[in-house]
């Protein structure tokens, strides 16, 4: 230390230990999701190296299935290893089922419409991690406006998505959106089916 300049000299001496990698995966808490799928989409590999990091972006691609209401991953040292540590998944399941129902007027510059919704969500949907989304909204729609109606008529929307995890590949994902719309406009109605799919590679 030189008290006269202000000045002062630290040492700091740090021991960074042993390199520490992933050991064994346990999955606590699953009831109807596969462990397999569970420790799939955590994308944890033992003996590679341990990065916190890895632990909290594993929790977030476990959340974002919508199967589980809360995902929590812990780790500890393996007890004949400490240079492994060993990664504990506990997740909680959600609710399977979600039905959705609602009403709402809708108001726009050229149309206006009274219109109702039924949504129904089935995840895990015959296992697999599937899930089937049905969905239909009634409508009656007045052309500008219901109170100057020039053009009214019936209109809706029906619709059925399926989303299948883990094809073709690991971590793919195919998506399968089928439905039928019936619509008023200010100069022609209209109805028709519709389809549309969709692949994500892993």
């Amino acid at each position: 230390m030189n008290r006269r300049a202000g000045e002062a000299q630290v040492r700091l001496t740090a021991d960074p230990g042993p390199l520490v990698r992933f050991g064994d995966l346990r999955i606590e808490g699953e009831k109807r999701i596969s462990p397999r799928s569970i420790a799939l989409h955590a994308g944890i590999s033992g003996g590679a190296r341990f990065d916190p990091e890895q632990l909290e972006a594993a929790r977030g691609r476990l959340f974002n299935l919508g199967v589980f209401s809360s995902v929590r991953i812990d780790y500890e040292q393996h007890q004949d290893d400490p240079t492994v540590a060993d990664v504990i998944v506990q997740v909680r399941e959600s609710k399977l089922n979600e039905l959705r129902l609602g009403a709402g007027l809708g108001l726009d510059f050229y149309r206006t419409d009274i219109h109702a919704n039924a949504s129904y969500t089935r995840r895990n949907w015959l296992g697999g991690l599937r899930t089937l989304t049905l969905r239909i909204e009634p409508a009656w729609v007045a052309v500008p406006a219901l109170w100057d109606p020039q053009r009214t008529g019936p209109a809706l929307l029906a619709e059925a998505d399926f989303l299948q995890p883990d094809w073709p590949l690991p971590l793919g994902k195919l998506e399968l959106a089928v439905g039928y719309d019936v619509g008023v406009e200010y100069a022609y109605q209209f109805h028709g089916p519709r389809a549309s799919i969709g692949l994500q590679g892993g």
